[in-house]
């Protein structure tokens, strides 16, 4: 800890923020007076007031015999002198004697006080021997009280001491030194050391094992956000990676097989046309117009896959005008309402909102298209669907909501990807791949909208997609 070489004996520091008196004249004084006295201190207010009053009457008693003319003048006297002294001297005992227990009273009160506080504290003279100690030091050191006791030298304290085993000096000057300690039962304890210039030194120690927990802790964690960030971001790039990779696959598929089937539908439309004669049986023509068919099918999907990767690769030109939704809805109620009313399906629109949104209508009217296409292929006859347009303070919402056979929770959360395909769907015959929810999705978020899904079993399902509203800025701007 410090040292203490030069230090000259001075009752300072700590010891004198006490009020302990170093004057030993006084000490000699008030403790012969506390001895021979010290049982006035035992009584109480009550006794101490009939003891007044048998003083008063005797005090009149006295004065009664110095004026009465039945004794001498002497001895009257004599009476009266030494019923004033008695008095004089009872009454300045007891005033002595309350002077004497405030002094005691108030050191006790620190002295308890100190003893009972969770900080460990030990006062060390100017010779580096213990002048005083609490309850909690000799804890936080391990020692016995027995070895603690005043006029204990510093190192015979520390070598009695079984707390601390291991040090960390974080300051060490002349006069303030600061150490972290660990403990052998595993406790953190900070030891403080504070010396005064007469070189009288206080110990403040304190537990701060749950502080040092509690920062290993917020450490521990801090390294684990950091691994699980740095695994994540490497996930993060891995996905995009794949994602692009799918896509340029796609991009390329579509494309390599569009020129060959192109040829195939073209061949077939001129061997059905005969330009170099007749096939001779009938039956080649109805297998000619089998392959086109086919093939022209197979030409609609691969443009499909086609649109999505370009959609998802952000590739897609888009053409954004001012959309009126309200000219848009119904629009798209009559292309569809034929063929719905062909499936026995009651197909109408309960709201719509006189609203603008800047978007690309070609893009706008494929995602309603696919997302109507759906609702008419998995509703039952007689069922309905309803396209609705709600407008709020910052977007516009589409709906399309159906009374169709739904599907289950866990397959809403694959239902947006490509190439997954209700559980319905194989139950009925359609050439759809299951791009149209995953189109339709990639659309909204590519004009800075966004698609959800709700769907029960048996009761239905609702797709809504968010637009956002044309914004004045923008008109402006056009305008301008």
């Amino acid at each position: 800890m410090l040292t203490t070489e030069r230090s000259d004996g001075a009752a300072k520091g700590f010891r004198a923020t006490q009020k302990v008196s170093t004057n030993p004249t006084i000490s000699q004084k008030r403790t012969f007076t506390f001895s021979n006295f010290k049982s006035i201190f035992l009584i109480s207010p009550d006794v101490q007031f009939e003891n007044a009053k048998t003083l008063i009457a005797l005090l009149v008693v006295a004065a009664a015999i110095f004026f009465s003319s039945d004794f001498e003048l002497p001895v009257r006297a004599a009476i009266g002198l030494g019923a004033t002294v008695t008095a004089f001297a009872f009454f300045r005992l007891v005033h002595l004697s309350s002077e004497i227990a405030q002094e005691t009273v108030e050191p006790n009160v620190l002295h308890d006080t100190l003893e009972h506080m969770p900080h460990g504290l030990a006062h060390w003279g100017a010779n580096a021997q213990l002048i005083w100690c609490n309850r909690a030091y000799r804890d936080l050191m391990g020692l016995e009280k027995t070895n603690a006791e005043q006029g204990t030298s510093y190192s015979d304290i520390m070598s009695e001491a079984t707390n601390p085993i291991t040090f960390d000096a974080h300051k060490d000057n002349q006069n303030h030194r600061l150490v972290i300690a660990k403990c052998a039962d595993d406790k953190t304890i900070r030891i403080e050391d504070i010396s005064d210039p007469a070189h009288n030194f206080v110990t403040v120690i304190t537990d701060c094992t749950d502080h040092f927990k509690a920062t290993r802790a917020k450490k521990k964690l801090e390294q684990q956000y950091r691994e699980l960030a740095k695994q994540y971001h490497a996930e993060k790039l891995a996905a995009e990676t794949a994602s692009r990779s799918k896509t340029s696959f796609l991009a390329h598929l579509s494309h390599d097989m569009r020129t060959p089937l192109n040829h195939i539908i073209g061949f077939a439309d001129l061997v059905q046309h005969e330009p170099y004669g007749p096939l001779g049986d009938k039956r080649y023509g109805n297998y000619i117009a089998d392959i086109k068919r086919s093939g022209e099918s197979l030409l609609a999907s691969f443009a499909a896959i086609l649109d999505l990767a370009q959609l998802e690769g952000g590739e897609t030109v888009q053409n954004n005008q001012d959309v009126d939704m309200y000219k848009f809805v119904q629009q798209s109620l009559r292309r569809h309402t034929a063929r719905a009313t062909r499936a026995g399906l009651k197909l109408e629109a309960q709201n719509i909102c006189d609203s603008h949104v800047e978007a690309d209508p070609a893009l706008l009217r494929r995602m309603i298209d696919n997302l109507m296409d759906n609702a008419i292929r998995f509703t039952q006859d007689g069922g309905s669907i309803v396209l609705n347009c709600w407008c709020g303070s910052d977007g516009v919402v589409l709906e399309v909501t159906d009374s169709g056979i739904g599907m289950p929770k866990e397959r809403l959360e694959l239902l947006s990807q490509p190439f997954i395909l209700g559980e319905a769907a194989f139950s009925k015959e359609h050439s759809g791949l299951g791009l149209g929810i995953a189109t339709s999705r990639a659309i909204a978020e590519l004009s800075n909208g966004s698609l959800v899904i709700d769907s029960n079993p048996g009761i239905g399902t609702t797709v809504a997609i968010t637009l956002p509203t044309k914004s004045e800025d923008s008109t402006l701007e056009k305008a301008a």
